[in-house]
């Protein structure tokens, strides 16, 4: 008696394509990968600095609050009790600048106390009929009282002396004024105590103006003392 062979079991569509199943797997994994990859990657990640910036400024509005706050405390204070400006105190007044010696005053240049008592302006010539000198431009002869109030005989020399113009411009004396007739204190010794009268001459331009005179100061490092001739 024989028995008929058992019919053979058909094998799975998978298990007859194992090439195309195998290629089917790698698409699905990636498929899945990349679904997982792409859904962190579509969430916004969060500015820090916009966050950090937000944070800053609600410090900001914090402290604003907190500032008009203190000020109004501060307001309600000087509302209760305001204080009376202070008043201004006067200005003292500025003492007025002290000027400058001028004719008939004397001044002390060290050694000698010195006192213009006049001036002569425009004068054309000194000396006298016989023995004279013309000026180039006009004599100015400028009269002065000399004291000697050292210990000793002490020389007024006319050269450390200087008239100034209108120009501020120094003029020395002058070669001419050994003519003069009178004291011109060319070579002139004071004794101690003794009182000299004399000129100082000068020859400036006709169109100039004296307006003052620096005298010499015998002070050690003394600087020249201006008289005013106006």
């Amino acid at each position: 008696m024989s028995y008929p062979a058992p019919a053979q079991k058909q094998k799975s569509w998978f298990a007859r394509h194992k090439i195309l199943t195998a290629i089917l797997i790698i698409i699905i994994i990636g498929i899945i990968a990349s679904m997982g990859s792409g859904g962190d990657g579509d969430e916004p990640k969060a500015d820090s600095n916009t966050s950090t910036g937000n944070s800053n400024d609600r410090n900001e509005d914090t402290n604003d609050d907190g500032g008009d706050g203190d000020a109004a405390i501060v307001d309600a204070a000087d509302g209760e009790e305001a204080e009376e400006p202070e008043a201004d105190e006067p200005e003292e007044a500025e003492e007025p600048a002290e000027s400058a010696p001028g004719v008939g005053d004397t001044v002390s240049t060290g050694n000698f106390d010195v006192t213009i008592t006049s001036v002569d302006a425009e004068v054309g010539l000194i000396g006298n009929e016989h023995f004279n000198a013309e000026a180039a431009g006009q004599f100015v002869l400028v009269h002065v009282s000399v004291t000697n109030t050292g210990n000793e005989a002490e020389h007024f020399r006319a050269s450390e002396h200087k008239l100034i113009d209108e120009q501020d411009r120094q003029h020395s004396e002058s070669s001419d004024a050994w003519y003069y007739d009178g004291e011109t204190f060319a070579f002139t010794e004071v004794n101690p105590g003794n009182t000299v009268e004399g000129a100082l001459i000068y020859d400036i331009p006709a169109d100039s103006v004296p307006t003052a005179i620096d005298l010499g100061n015998d002070e050690f490092f003394g600087d020249p003392i201006r008289v005013s001739l106006q």
